[in-house]
């Protein structure tokens, strides 16, 4: 299977909330250290446009994070 993805070529999304037309995204290229307390500051000041727009979550080149953390 690895051999299929080894032309591919890696986007990886920045973190944070950003409006594309009219649209939201949320960028989560990993759900390691950022600054998380922004980005709800920034979707709780935003909540209303959020609530009428549509809302993408962006996860590309997320690799799926380490399972040892559910242990």
């Amino acid at each position: 299977m690895i051999g299929l993805y080894k032309d591919r070529v890696r986007v990886r999304s920045p973190f944070g909330l950003t409006r594309v037309g009219d649209s939201w995204w949320i960028g989560l290229p990993d759900f390691g250290e950022h600054d998380w307390p922004g980005l709800f500051a920034d979707i709780r000041r935003h909540l209303p446009e959020l609530r009428a727009s549509k809302v993408v979550l962006d996860l590309r080149d997320n690799g799926g994070g380490n399972s040892a953390f559910a242990d």
